[in-house]
């Protein structure tokens, strides 16, 4: 086998098995192996993997537990710290904001006290430079049963009017409850997402950032991957990546026809669509779709990957032989990209989330990444020493292959397709034979 497409394989096994070997000690807890995990909100799950409170105010029975005033001004400190905002701050400006700590730390912290420390601190961090109110906002909320210091008026409009604090659905804050470590987290990780906003706002542009993932993640070379192959085009994740949320169809739908349409496919995005249509948008996503249109996209774009010299065998415990499913399968392990479990278990109704579709995504586009949309040179198609001169494809013809010349996409697709027609009326044929 070619040393490059030993190093596909290896490379699209390691994206498929993602959820096994790279999640940090963290991610093995127990909580977030739960169908909980995934349902728990995207603000919850940014205060676990930042640490804001111990794992313990994570458990369902903690969620209303009240929560310190030393707990609570810890997990601040820590949001602020972790943005890389300086704690060397003049004590003259400490005290005018009130940020010299007093009373006992043990003693619970109301919800109004805790809005209060909040706001507090958005005053110093505009008093050096870090964020910038505006002088004049109208408040959009208005609580019955919370009159607002003049001197808090500006900081309390801003933080509400842009999601920060939330009160009830009865239009009341309860601002003289105890703080519960729930609130805690939830303000603690709606102030770290806008201070986050804000900071990269005045930083230089990058073209990928997300609040929640540093660059050194493992997943941000493959996000960066599938972006520079039109991956991330179409869709609109947000600030935050939030990886273990659930994907929707219409997502990774778009993830699909982003990269088709980068390889000048966009004539498949309706065989995608009809797919799409039957399940709705809106779905969360389970691994058969994903094989199902995964394998849409590979068929249409095979003309762009290097010749399989030995395809690899992978085989699925749980997948009807001769199904469509199977054959979905079949054309993605062709790739040697293995969908599922160590093993052979696809486990087809399993939702996915974004960290597993960004890693079987990457799998499957990784040789095409830095090659000419929409063409087949002789960079793009891995041609050995030994027959430099001749290219032998996939349909197995061999023919002469130009630099200087674009190779007509349709006429691939067309021969690509009868090949595969004749492949599964194979299978078919075999299936349908006598055993004995």
């Amino acid at each position: 086998m070619k040393t490059g497409k030993k190093q596909f394989i290896a490379g699209a096994m390691a994206g498929s098995l993602f959820f096994s070997l790279a999640f940090d000690l963290k991610r093995l807890d127990a909580i977030q192996g739960s169908e909980m995990w995934h349902r728990m909100a995207p603000e919850l799950r940014l205060g676990y993997d930042l640490g804001f409170l111990s794992p313990e105010a994570f458990e369902p029975y903690n969620w209303t537990a009240p929560i310190s005033r030393r707990d609570f001004e810890q997990a601040l400190n820590k949001a602020i710290q972790l943005l890389g905002i300086s704690g060397n701050f003049d004590i003259e400006v400490l005290a005018k904001a009130n940020m010299i700590n007093h009373g006992s730390f043990k003693r619970n912290i109301k919800r109004a006290e805790a809005f209060e420390k909040i706001f507090q601190t958005l005053i110093l961090l505009e008093t050096y430079g870090y964020v910038k109110m505006p002088e004049s906002e109208t408040n959009m909320v208005k609580f019955s049963d919370y009159r607002i210091p003049k001197e808090y008026a500006k900081a309390m409009t801003f933080l509400v009017n842009r999601g920060i604090i939330k009160g009830y659905s009865d239009g009341r804050l309860y601002a003289r409850r105890n703080l519960t470590n729930r609130d805690c987290v939830y303000l603690i990780s709606r102030l770290y997402e806008l201070l986050a906003v804000e900071k990269q706002s005045k930083m230089p542009k990058r073209q990928l950032s997300y609040l929640d993932l540093p660059m050194d993640h493992w997943v941000f070379k493959q996000l960066e991957g599938l972006d520079s192959v039109g991956g991330l085009s179409l869709v609109r994740i947000g600030a935050k990546f939030d990886g273990d949320c659930r994907l929707s169809v219409g997502e990774c739908a778009g993830m699909l026809a982003g990269i088709l349409v980068h390889f000048n496919r966009a004539d498949v995005l309706a065989e995608l669509n009809a797919v799409c249509e039957k399940v709705g948008p809106s779905r969360t996503f389970d691994r058969k779709l994903l094989a199902r249109l995964l394998a849409i996209m590979l068929r249409n774009l095979t003309h762009l990957y290097p010749s399989v010299d030995e395809q690899p065998q992978i085989s699925y415990s749980d997948v009807e032989p001769g199904s469509e499913l199977s054959h979905d399968l079949a054309a993605i392990s062709y790739y040697g990209i293995q969908l599922g479990y160590v093993g052979g278990r696809f486990a087809g109704d399993e939702k996915i989330t974004r960290f597993e579709a960004v890693g079987t995504l990457y799998a499957a586009v990784a040789p095409l990444i830095g090659s000419i949309p929409g063409q087949v040179t002789a960079d793009s198609v891995a041609v050995s020493p030994e027959d430099n001169d001749q290219q032998k494809f996939l349909w197995g013809q061999t023919r002469v292959l130009d630099e200087k010349r674009a190779v007509d996409i349709d006429e691939f697709v067309a021969r690509i397709k009868a090949k595969q027609k004749r492949i599964r009326d194979i299978l078919d044929r075999n299936k349908n034979r006598p055993s004995g």
